[in-house]
């Protein structure tokens, strides 16, 4: 019986792992669509976009990512310790 309750619990983790690194993934593809949105509307203000412009949207478009997909950080601090 703990045995059983062991592989259940391994396979629990699996599953969680793998959730988190689909969210990464999400993160990810949030914080580049939202940088190039942003890129698009600072050039259509203006035509020379400078380092800052580049390293505001950059991190508008992270704080974003970030904040739509916190659980992913904490999911993963989880997941790992769960496993171990």
């Amino acid at each position: 019986m703990k045995e059983k309750k062991q592989t259940n619990n391994q396979v629990l983790s699996v599953l969680l792992l793998l959730f988190v690194l689909f969210l990464g993934t999400v993160e990810t593809a949030i914080h580049f669509v939202i940088y190039e949105h942003f890129k698009k509307v600072l050039r259509q203000r203006k035509q020379d976009l400078n380092f800052v412009d580049y390293i505001a949207a950059a991190g508008v478009a992270k704080f974003t990512a970030s904040s739509l997909c916190y659980p992913h950080g904490m999911s993963l601090i989880a997941s790992s310790t769960a496993a171990n």
